[in-house]
C-alpha cells in the first residue's frame, strides 16, 4: 500500500492545534480535582444513567439498572485495590 500510493490517496491528515497554555492548565486542574473526588470517594455515588448508552453502552449497565451491589462477580474492582 505504501509502495503503489493507495495509503496516501486514503489518508486524511487534519491539525489539530493545542489549546493554550492557559487552557491546558485548566484541563489538567479540573481532572486533578476531579480524580481526587473519586479517591476520596468512601460509597458509591449517584448513579450518571446520561452516561449508560452514548458514547458507548455501559458494560456494566444491566447489573446497575437492577441495583445489583457492585462486586468483583460483575467486573467491578474498587480503586483502592488497584493502586
Amino acid at each position: 500500500m505504501l509502495n503503489d500510493g493507495v495509503l496516501e490517496d486514503n489518508l486524511q491528515f487534519i491539525e489539530v492545534p493545542l489549546p493554550s497554555n492557559d487552557v491546558q492548565k485548566m484541563i489538567r486542574e479540573l481532572a486533578i480535582r476531579r480524580l481526587n473526588k473519586i479517591y476520596d470517594c468512601t460509597e458509591l455515588p449517584d448513579q450518571q444513567l446520561s452516561t449508560c448508552y452514548w458514547p458507548r453502552k455501559c458494560t456494566f449497565l444491566s447489573n446497575c439498572l437492577k441495583g445489583d451491589t457492585p462486586n468483583g462477580r460483575y467486573g467491578f474492582v474498587k480503586i483502592s485495590e488497584i493502586g
